[in-house]
């Protein structure tokens, strides 16, 4: 492996001509790749046949999972800003309990939620049965247990709290102390606590990964914001 890569590195050849519009010149460590199927965040043409090996490897990969119908797989050849591109056109060939499998994942993946926030309102109020596949095993047993009405937090700053989409958003935290992380992720201006009540038949899904006890839904009902 090491006298692969070393044979790649030493090799000149000029990059995929399917990766050059995706250079940016301007990257926060200069030159950087951002494509689909390829992210470098430092890019030199002395790269040029390591990045074109890693190419042409993942889209042939890509193909065999489309060829095969393997529409999840496919989704996961992306890179993470792409996910949710390769979700929303592979979704009409999925069954259901794909479809909910790949929403609840791609979801728990994702770092750019509010970018995309009209599509992902799209995908959860989507009409499509085994929603509960979104979650697992574990989590399907917590939301189960919850009341019927639950309290809810929603730590926001800045755009977030004078922009009513992404003050009242989606993903929503059971655990206020949570919920004051996210107020204070970045150094933004003003931060506060959103405080609300959502009907447990009006949940989309329950996450529990990186323990931030995740509520996801549409309908959450301010009560108050401090």
């Amino acid at each position: 492996m090491l006298d692969v890569l070393g044979d790649l590195l030493a090799k000149r050849e000029p990059l995929n001509a399917n990766l050059r519009p995706y250079i940016i010149q301007n990257g926060p460590l200069g030159p950087m790749i951002q494509h689909p199927l390829v992210q470098e965040i430092s890019y030199s043409e002395a790269m040029n046949a390591l990045i074109n090996k890693r190419y042409e490897t993942k889209l042939e990969a890509l193909n065999q999972c489309e060829a095969a119908k393997k529409w999840t797989a496919a989704i996961w050849f992306h890179e993470r800003p792409w996910r949710m591109d390769a979700l929303l056109r592979y979704q009409k060939q999925m069954t259901d309990t794909e479809y909910w499998e790949a929403v609840g994942a791609v979801w728990t993946d994702s770092e750019n939620i509010w970018q995309n926030s009209d599509s992902w309102r799209t995908l959860w109020e989507s009409r499509r049965p085994e929603k509960r596949h979104a979650m697992d095993t574990e989590e399907r047993h917590r939301l189960a247990l919850m009341p019927d009405v639950i309290t809810v937090y929603r730590g926001v700053q800045g755009l977030g709290i004078t922009k009513a989409r992404r003050r009242i958003g989606l993903s929503w935290t059971t655990d206020r102390a949570q919920a004051e992380k996210f107020s204070k992720r970045w150094d933004y201006q003003p931060q506060r606590i959103l405080e609300g009540t959502v009907k447990k038949t009006e949940v989309h899904a329950y996450f529990i990964g990186r323990n931030e006890s995740e509520i996801v839904s549409s309908k959450v009902k301010i009560s108050t914001s401090n």
